[in-house]
């Protein structure tokens, strides 16, 4: 059934439309549409449709008409009810059934979906209500008030059409709206907001002159029509324009407020390349997708330099952020960076973090292409392989500048604009030479030729020559040429191509002294890109004092450099030729350093392992023979640094000390990086490690390593929702770790059971595997893990509605913490204590265990940020204050969204739409509940599909929906029922009771509220007190 009044007066049931009558019964029909539910006096009615001028006999009018309607209803066989009541009359009816009111619930949910960031929902929900218009509203309708309610309407109506408009323009959609605002513009010539929207979508296309025009055509219709001129807000708008403010152009900001900036450090010797430069600086601005430019070219023509030189220039037109990344495509020793972990590195200085991006490649590309969606962004990706490495790390839509570097001809890429870079003519190679050397030195013109010959006019070349004679005062121009010569021909069996460059690391190679000649071999061993210090003393055997001296003279030859403080990297054709002059020492001399390279990287990861995952039994004893700094491990921050900073490095360890034959201690490795690998959500590459590990202990029928690889990888299944893969490799590590005797595999392995258990809703089964777990840790001493099995063991005892046996638990588990001065689990722990309290109406003690999280000090993942979020939230609502507690639920669910955490987000949507039920803003609960019921079916998360199943019935139930409501309480239950969650259950019964008791059954509403009674008097809630008290007082009025 549906009343229809925005256009002709309308009522349709089961598909048919039916007609309302003559016009006085529409008019009466459209004044109680208008207040549905509510008495309006017969007087009022009169006023509405006569005005000053009523009939002979209004009242008898109106009655006739009253009588008429009834008859429309009946034909209809719809039960809508017209009653006259209290001197007037009132037509009971869902308002939802009249397009008017659905149309404001819509605008309702839609300022909702913009306060939680969902600027997308937000625009579909006002698109769907203005779709709701068929015409001029009310119709054929006369009289003072129909026009009167008619304005009122359309102005609703145009309100919502630029706030959606608006969206669209935060968006970074200005094209698309230009050719409706334009229209709405002409229809409307006064209406300023309409100007303003118009006025900033030209601005942001480009079309300045056209938006300054529109401020000009409606300043004098103003002025001509109304003698008044535009508003401070209009008048405002056309300053900025004309003064091209920058922040015009911003639409979006990043996650933490800061545009990222991962740009590697300006070349201040740039010279040159103007027209390269203009075509760069000038490329117009792509329509339909980003502006996409490649610099294509020879090994060392610096088309690296010239791109960071042009992103350096571009900052200003790209505010949201400038972003770099090496794609490696042409290392010899180091494989492409594959478009997934390419996506992986750019998106995490965007505020994505690693543990919770999503693992496929489309997946990650799509969370690409929508967060740059509302952003204007740079970003350069250098050494490109080939148009399939490319392709999906291109931003979707325009207003991002993409600028791509490589040594070969990208053809497969469509709309892309592609510069030469030649070598660059004598002139501007001379004053490149003479910029790297620096001012103060004789540079005659004739030998600089000379050089820039020997160097064949290569940027790179120039550079590292130009480098060397700076650093060589007494060295001439012509001393230069003649040693470049004699190397030259030295040389000569390297192909063209190679020689200019290698001539040129030659003779740089050649200006070290011996020490630094052998530290510039001794990097050339290491298999990763990036060198720590740290890492760079154990190749050298120095310390790190005296590895950072050799590093810096190194720095100073132009042979290597430090993007970040601490990090050190080579060039790809420098690392090339370290690589090759490694070579020469003898082989004795490369194991040396390389074993002392592996064990320096085994202690810091053992040393780490223990700093941060002190619970976590290592395989074997810890290992000696090399030192590791303390300043290098002084702490948990520190430990985590370090293997941030190594991360690439560490896996290129393993395959390398495998190569070497190194097999059982290239093993050792992936167990060590196990729990850290597991934190940083590099499952896929943790995998990977612990694969190769499990057949590395096979082959070497090495049992007890065996065990530790079947566990470790077990969890990564979990972790990876291949429970079924989780299950058959716990099964094969558990009975191997009780035959070795290796208790910590046993424990680990019955975590990782009841951990997939519980994923599947198997609560007892899970519950069984962790008391075994924990039994076990207390007989071997393993107290954190004993604290960790107790959280876990708190959880299902709160799913089973046993929340003093969880506080019990989750109290002995804090003690233990505290005792071991572990704050990592203190802070999971207080966490825990504080959701309990919660659930036992103690929002004040919550508070303080929320409180107390974030006094230890420890920096939270993103995923831990986000739900002490939204725990603070519950608890700010059950101190009823709301709007703290609805800022605290957007927080959270804003970042879940960000690392697309589909279960966590579910369980905020229903959290945030119980808070506002609590404040009566039950059209926007509505929609958040409905997608968090279809979040949770998606993922088969029962627990929160009951939940919000109930909640909707709740609302349902408040409208009046009485059919509805039973519908999902009794949904919910069954759910509730069947996976024994029983509070859920005690929840349903007690809503199912009290729809019984609002439609007047009051023997049905008391039997569900005794059930009810039973189930919270199990769990020990306050509701059971609350319960027994009504319970009490109806069976009172019941005696008297």
């Amino acid at each position: 059934m549906e009343f229809r009044i925005l256009g002709d007066i309308e009522f349709w049931s089961r598909g048919q439309l039916h007609p309302v009558g003559w016009t006085q019964a529409r008019h009466l029909l459209a004044i109680l549409l208008m207040r549905p539910g509510q008495p309006i006096p017969t007087e009022s009615i009169i006023g509405k449709m006569w005005g000053h001028d009523p009939p002979p006999n209004p009242r008898g009018t109106i009655h006739v008409n009253v009588t008429r309607l009834r008859k429309r209803f009946q034909a209809a066989r719809e039960d809508v009810r017209l009653i006259n009541r209290s001197g007037g009359y009132k037509l009971e009816i869902d308002k939802e059934a009249i397009d008017y009111h659905r149309f404001g619930t819509l605008l309702i949910q839609a300022r909702s979906m913009e306060e939680s960031g969902e600027l997308e929902r937000a625009v579909q929900l006002y698109r769907d209500a203005t779709r709701l218009w068929r015409g001029e509203p009310l119709s054929g309708l006369p009289g003072d008030w129909a026009n009167q309610t008619r304005e009122m309407m359309e102005e609703e109506r145009l309100a919502a059409t630029a706030k959606r408009i608006e969206l669209e323009l935060q968006l970074d959609r200005n094209a698309e709206v230009i050719p409706e605002l334009a229209e709405l513009t002409r229809r409307h010539p006064l209406h300023e907001k309409f100007a303003e929207l118009l006025m900033l979508a030209l601005y942001r296309n480009g079309r300045q002159a056209d938006a300054l025009a529109v401020y000009q055509d409606i300043r004098r219709r103003l002025r001509e029509e109304l003698g008044t001129e535009p508003q401070p807000a209009l008048r405002n708008l056309q300053v900025r324009i004309l003064r091209a403010e920058p922040d015009l152009m911003s639409v979006a900001q990043t996650r933490d407020g800061e545009p990222p900036n991962t740009l590697p450090r300006r070349n201040e010797t740039f010279t040159g390349r103007t027209t390269a430069l203009e075509q760069l600086l000038g490329a117009p601005t792509g329509r339909t997708g980003p502006t996409v430019i490649v610099i294509e070219g020879m090994a060392g023509v610096g088309k690296t330099t010239l791109a960071i030189e042009a992103a350096y220039r571009l900052m200003d037109a790209y505010p949201h952020g400038q972003l770099y990344l090496d794609l490696h495509g042409y290392s010899k020793e180091r494989e492409p960076l594959d478009p997934a972990t390419a996506l992986a590195r750019l998106l995490q200085p965007i505020g994505e973090r690693t543990p919770e991006l999503p693992r496929s490649l489309d997946e990650r590309a799509a969370l690409w292409r929508s967060r740059l969606a509302h952003r204007k962004v740079l970003i350069v990706l250098d050494n490109a392989d080939g148009h399939e490495q490319i392709r999906p790390l291109l931003p979707g839509g325009p207003g991002c500048m993409v600028i791509v570097t490589s040594g070969r001809r990208l053809s497969g890429l469509d709309d892309v604009r592609s510069i030469r870079l030649d070598l660059p003519p004598p002139e501007e190679a001379a004053m490149l030479f003479e910029n790297v050397v620096g001012p103060g030195r004789e540079l005659p013109a004739d030998d600089v030729a000379k050089v820039i010959d020997l160097c064949e006019r290569l940027p790179l070349a120039i550079q590292i020559t130009g480098s060397k004679l700076r650093h060589r005062t007494s060295w001439s121009v012509a001393d230069l040429a003649r040693k470049m010569a004699k190397t030259y021909h030295e040389l000569s069996e390297f192909r063209g191509e190679d020689r200019r460059l290698i001539v040129a690391f030659e003779l740089s190679y050649k200006g070290l002294d011996a020490p630094q000649q052998e530290a510039f071999r001794r990097l050339g061993l290491h298999p990763g890109m990036d060198i720590t210090a740290e890492s760079a003393a154990a190749l050298l055997g120095l310390s790190r004092v005296d590895a950072e001296g050799r590093l810096d003279k190194l720095s100073d030859h132009y042979l290597i450099a430090e993007p970040r403080v601490g990090l050190y990297r080579s060039h790809q054709l420098v690392s090339e030729y370290a690589r090759m002059k490694a070579q020469e020492d003898l082989r004795p001399v490369q194991i040396e350093a390389l074993q002392r390279l592996f064990d320096f990287y085994v202690a810091a990861a053992w040393r780490a392992d223990r700093l941060l995952f002190p619970h976590h039994a290592p395989l074997g004893p810890e290992p000696t023979g090399i030192q590791v700094t303390e300043d290098l491990f002084d702490d948990m921050d520190a430990a985590l640094s370090w293997l941030n900073a190594e991360g690439d490095n560490l896996p290129a360890v393993v395959r390398q000390a495998a190569t070497q034959g190194w097999r059982r201690q290239s093993a050792v490795l992936p167990h060590l990086l196990s729990r850290h690998l597991d934190a940083e959500g590099r499952w896929v590459e943790a995998g990977e490690l612990h694969e190769y590990a499990l057949s590395v202990w096979r082959e070497l029928a090495d049992r007890p390593g065996e065990a530790r690889a079947l566990a470790d990888l077990s969890r990564i299944r979990w972790r990876l929702d291949q429970h079924d893969e989780a299950l058959r490799l716990a099964a094969e590590a558990l009975p191997l770790g009780r035959m070795l005797g290796d208790e910590h595999v046993v424990s680990e392995v019955l975590e990782v059971l009841g951990l997939v258990h519980w994923y599947r809703d198997e609560y007892d089964r899970a519950r069984e595997y962790i008391e075994q777990a924990l039994d076990l840790r207390e007989r071997i001493g393993d107290r954190r893990g004993q604290g960790a099995a107790l959280n876990l063991l708190a959880a299902l005892r709160s799913r089973k509605g046993d929340y003093a046996e969880a506080t019990r638990c989750l109290r002995d588990a804090l003690a233990i913490y505290e005792a071991e001065d572990d704050k990592r689990g203190q802070q999971t722990t207080h966490n825990n204590i504080a959701e309990a309290e919660l659930r036992l109406g103690r929002p004040e003690s919550a508070l303080r265990h929320y409180e107390q999280v974030g006094a230890l000090g420890l920096r939270l993942s993103a995923v831990n940020e986000a739900i002490l979020l939204n725990n603070m939230a519950n608890a700010y609502g059950q101190l009823h204050r709301r709007e703290e507690a609805l800022d605290h639920h957007r927080r959270a669910l804003a970042l879940f969204r960000r690392m697309e955490d589909r279960r966590h987000e579910a369980e905020v949507l229903n959290d945030l739409g119980f808070c506002l039920i609590q404040t009566d803003r039950d059209d926007e609960a509505q929609i958040h509940v409905q997608a968090a019921l279809r979040i949770s079916v998606e993922i088969a998360a029962r627990p929160l599909e009951a939940r919000a199943l109930r909640q909707l019935g709740t609302i349902h139930h408040r409208a009046g929906c009485f059919d509805a409501a039973f519908q999902h309480f009794r949904a919910a239950l069954d759910i509730a029922r069947d996976i024994g969650d029983v509070y859920e259950e005690a929840c349903a019964q007690n809503q199912i009771g009290y729809a019984y008791f609002t439609i007047g059954d009051q023997p049905k509403a008391v039997a569900h509220w005794r059930h009810a009674l039973e189930l919270f008097t199990q769990v020990g809630v306050p509701d059971a007190a609350t319960f027994r008290t009504k319970l009490s007082e109806m069976d009172n009025r019941a005696g008297a």
